[in-house]
């Protein structure tokens, strides 16, 4: 079977092949000579003068984009291939080849969307997004970084993945994990990447027209004491799943609330007195365990917080802001107020 297709990439609709004006070169005494061309489904020769019936030109017709004929047809064949818009309009292709090519394409396009649709961390969600999609994406909920990435992968899947295998990908996830979850902001100058934490200290230095997230992914990419240590500190910080960037783990197991129990008992019991009897240091440990409550409490505060969000706003909160009660409370309140 020989397939015959149009280059236009039309793939619906019918199209005719003009024959009746079609002259196609012809040896005669010698010498090519154009001559008029017909289709007769059985004749042996594709030339009008050659023909002795009464049987008229059969039209030739692309169904979706496309002429599907028989090896044993071999007049359509030579027509087709004799025809003035062979190679122009249309080619001859390897059916075979072509549903390869198509077998690996819908390949490459799930491999892109499973490594979306497996993605469950909504914070590691929005921080592709934001690599490969927009910056923008830091605004967006999960619903939506999730749709925008599954567009981007039908539409550009092949870039999708070499994103993701670029040798900086894990540690600009990791840089834009550490902006959404608000534990790297910018100075007020727009010109370093600080720690969001009071005292801001710089981190990377951002030059007109770069990113924060490009510059940072950059300096974690780095192998030396100073980018791991920086690595480790964002883990400390974060919630999402482990990942490793220049063979350092970036461990994240404690929330924020949860760490700062324990920095919290931890001085308690460094400036407790050190030669209490075991009593005492039964007591010594009373704050952590308050401590711990507190985190608790806090955290369940923070969870009911977010489901007021949902049902006064009507809309899923950002993970942006996921984490930010005062930023939470303040909308409610402005929506209550209208």
């Amino acid at each position: 079977m020989n397939v015959y297709k149009l280059k236009n990439g039309k793939t619906s609709g019918s199209y005719q092949l003009p024959i009746r004006t079609e002259m196609v070169a012809k040896m005669v005494d010698g010498e090519k000579r154009l001559k008029k061309i017909h289709y007769i489904p059985g004749s042996d020769s594709i030339f009008v003068e050659d023909y002795k019936g009464d049987e008229a030109s059969k039209a030739v017709w692309f169904e979706d984009g496309e002429i599907r004929v028989a090896d044993e047809n071999w007049v359509l064949n030579e027509l087709l291939k004799k025809h003035s818009w062979f190679g122009k309009h249309y080619v001859l292709v390897n059916e075979e080849a072509t549903a390869e090519a198509e077998v690996n394409e819908f390949e490459i396009l799930t491999r892109a969307s499973n490594s979306i649709i497996t993605e469950k961390d909504e914070f590691k969600l929005q921080a592709m997004a934001m690599i490969v999609v927009s910056l923008e994406a830091a605004d967006w909920g999960a619903f939506k970084c999730k749709t925008e990435l599954l567009k981007y992968a039908k539409n550009h899947s092949k870039v999708l993945l070499a994103e993701m295998a670029k040798p900086d990908y894990e540690s600009r996830l990791i840089a834009a994990l550490a902006f959404t979850k608000k534990i790297v902001k910018y100075n007020a100058h727009r010109t370093a990447v600080v720690w969001n934490d009071g005292k801001e200290g710089i981190i990377v230095r951002v030059a007109e027209g770069e990113t924060g997230i490009d510059k940072l992914g950059e300096f974690l990419s780095k192998e030396n004491e100073t980018s791991t240590g920086v690595l480790q500190r964002i883990g400390e910080k974060t919630e999402v799943a482990n990942v490793v960037v220049n063979d350092v783990e970036v461990v994240a197991t404690k929330s924020e609330a949860e760490l700062r129990a324990e920095i919290r008992a931890e001085m308690e019991l460094e400036y407790a007195p050190k030669n209490e009897a075991a009593t005492d240091v039964v007591k010594q440990e009373v704050p952590a365990v308050e401590a711990k409550k507190e985190a608790a409490a806090e955290t369940s505060d923070l969870e009911k917080l977010r489901e007021e969000y949902v049902a006064v706003l009507g809309k899923d909160l950002s993970p942006r802001f996921m984490n930010d009660a005062d930023w939470i409370t303040k909308k409610i309140a402005e929506h209550k107020a209208l």
